[in-house]
Parts: C-alpha cells; sequence; structure tokens
C-alpha cells in the first residue's frame, strides 16, 4: 500500500511538471530539451541513441534528488519505530526493517544513476 502511494504521488508530481510542446522545433520532454528536432530522422540531426541517453540521465538525476529526501524521511520513521517500541521486539524489527529498506533503496538509486552515467560516457564520449 505504501508503495503504491509512493509511486502515485511520484506520477502526480511529473504529470504536474511536464512541459511536453509538439508545437516547437526541439523536443521537450519533462521540461528537458533533447536538443533535437522532432520531424527529422536521426540521420538528419533529429533524435538519436545521444539524445535518448541523455533524457534517461536527466530522469535518474531527477529521481535521485526525489531519492534522498525519502530516504532520509523512511530513516527517520525507522528510528521513531525503534525508539517508540519499548521494548516489543516485532517493533525494534520493523523498524529495522524500514531503515534496511531505505538503504537498499538509496544504493539502487545511486547504482542506477552511476550505470546510466558511464553507458552516456562511453557511448556518447561526452562528459
Amino acid at each position: 500500500m505504501k508503495f503504491s502511494i509512493i509511486v502515485l504521488l511520484i506520477e502526480i508530481i511529473c504529470l504536474l511538471f511536464t512541459n511536453v510542446s509538439f508545437a516547437q522545433e526541439n523536443v521537450k520532454l519533462l521540461g528537458y530539451d533533447l536538443g533535437c528536432e522532432a520531424a527529422k530522422p536521426p540521420s538528419d540531426g533529429g533524435c538519436g541513441i545521444k539524445e535518448f541517453l541523455g533524457f534517461v540521465r536527466y530522469i535518474i538525476g531527477f529521481l535521485l534528488k526525489l531519492a534522498f529526501p525519502l530516504a532520509t524521511i523512511f530513516i527517520v520513521y525507522g528510528a521513531f519505530v525503534i525508539i517508540t517500541a519499548a521494548g516489543s521486539p516485532d517493533k525494534l524489527k520493523q523498524g529495522k526493517g524500514i531503515i534496511y529498506a531505505a538503504v537498499i533503496g538509496i544504493t539502487i538509486a545511486l547504482g542506477s544513476w552511476l550505470i546510466v552515467t558511464t553507458v552516456f560516457k562511453v557511448l556518447t564520449g561526452l562528459k
């Protein structure tokens, strides 16, 4: 249930801040200028793998900016559960599980950023 709520909130945020405009020459997705013209094929200067990887890199960066505050909130919540456990082993285990899940989540987020950035640099030669 919590995961569904988080996904729904992220989708609402993404929908509220989208800037998709088909009337412009350059393609923009989620406010990111892909740097290519929508009407041209990739061989004529349109969107290609380089622009796609740049967009994926932008999305990962955006999600990473959301991941750190969310992880911090869950770590604080897990610590709160542990503090208020009052000796209950179930509550202690639940609090540790929440903190563990937050740390694993931030590790996955950083790993995805590292993979996308490395692939982007290898395929495009850009920084």
